[in-house]
């Protein structure tokens, strides 16, 4: 605890120890060294004070503080749960249901060994153009 710093405004508890993970736009998060090795600080405070995280799961910053371990803002979440809650492109394709010519998503295909949502009236035109 003596690494954390709580911030009145927000109700955050900010992690002023090292930091890594993440990215340049959303910011990366705590991290310190636990009994296993380097950890992030909000899965300690997670098992720490709401019990452990089930086997699969993320921990998800309600507050979408990455820095923040106040465990009144964490929740343990699926992996498609915490990207549907994310700030990302991701997030934001996920909450689509038609393609950029407003199209249904029909069908779902492989493209670059990966599951890809996809219409049946825009692959034909594709199918149609490349013939």
């Amino acid at each position: 605890m003596d690494k954390v710093s709580p911030e009145p405004m927000s109700g955050c508890w900010l992690w002023s120890g090292a930091a890594g993970g993440g990215d340049k736009k959303l910011g990366k998060y705590g991290r310190m060294l636990g009994t296993n090795g380097p950890t992030f600080a909000h899965r300690v405070s997670h098992e720490l004070f709401i019990g452990p995280i089930p086997s699969g799961f993320d921990v998800d910053h309600k507050c979408r503080n990455r820095m923040c371990v106040n465990p009144t803002h964490l929740e343990a979440v699926s992996r498609l749960e915490n990207l549907k809650r994310g700030q990302t492109l991701v997030a934001a394709n996920l909450g689509r249901s038609t393609c950029v010519h407003g199209h249904a998503f029909d069908r779902v295909r492989i493209s670059r060994g990966r599951p890809c949502r996809d219409c049946s009236t825009c692959n034909k035109r594709r199918r149609k153009a490349n013939a």
